[in-house]
């Protein structure tokens, strides 16, 4: 037992979340008579391991123990969100995540727009587009460049059928890629929305030049063009 603990902190540390698994799992097992922070400690740890393995499952129940045992530990309230949020149990995560955002400072901006982003998926998830948003854009307000988010706003807004927006958050993320043939398929993609969806040729056939300067020599889209 006494030498399981340093092993199960060594793996934890390397990320070899199968070999930490059985142990973390028999210092759980055998923690009733140590200090409450201790057992708080070995359940955190245990949680952690077991979401690394996608053990969702037993990772909430180790986390729910943790909780039990200190009521304010942060690490623990994150994993428990971050848990719930995997198992589709929207209001668990809500909850917590909600907690998270008002642990965190204001210069923790990386993780503020990462929460903000859980919130709007959450939201989206439970049918609330409007919140969503609100917290998509809370999130987009902290990092201009999130991915994650983007890409969100660009679903949402697709399942409105607002398609002025959708064209609006692909020209975002179109301003985070460098990559030619890439920036070609969605200058392709904004394009084919705006004459398809708005019936806006002006606004398609702009995004068709622009995509048409990176291969002047395709012909699929010479052809949309001469339409």
């Amino acid at each position: 037992e006494d030498a399981a603990l340093p092993l199960v902190t060594e793996y934890v540390a390397t990320q070899q979340w199968a070999r930490a698994e059985p142990l973390a799992e028999l210092l759980v097992k055998k923690s009733g008579k140590r200090e409450r922070a201790e057992q708080h400690r070995l359940q955190n740890t245990f949680g952690k391991v077991l979401a690394a393995l996608d053990k969702n499952e037993g990772a909430i129940k180790a986390y729910q123990s943790a909780h039990h045992l200190d009521l304010t530990d942060q690490e623990t309230i994150r994993g428990l969100a971050d848990v719930s949020f995997k198992l589709g149990d929207w209001a668990g995560s809500l909850t917590n995540y909600q907690k998270v955002l008002t642990a965190l400072g204001e210069e923790e901006a990386e993780e503020r727009a990462t929460i903000y982003y859980k919130l709007g998926c959450i939201k989206q998830a439970q049918g609330q587009a409007k919140q969503a948003i609100n917290n998509f854009e809370k999130a987009l307000g902290i990092d201009p460049a999130h991915q994650a988010t983007l890409d969100a706003m660009v679903a949402v807004y697709e399942s409105l059928k607002d398609y002025k927006q959708v064209c609006n958050y692909k020209r975002q993320i179109l301003d985070n890629v460098v990559d030619g043939q890439q920036r070609f398929k969605m200058l392709g993609e904004i394009g084919d929305i705006w004459v398809d969806k708005e019936n806006n040729l002006p606004k398609g056939v702009e995004a068709f030049e622009e995509a048409l300067e990176l291969e002047p020599q395709n012909h699929v889209l010479l052809h949309k063009l001469l339409q």
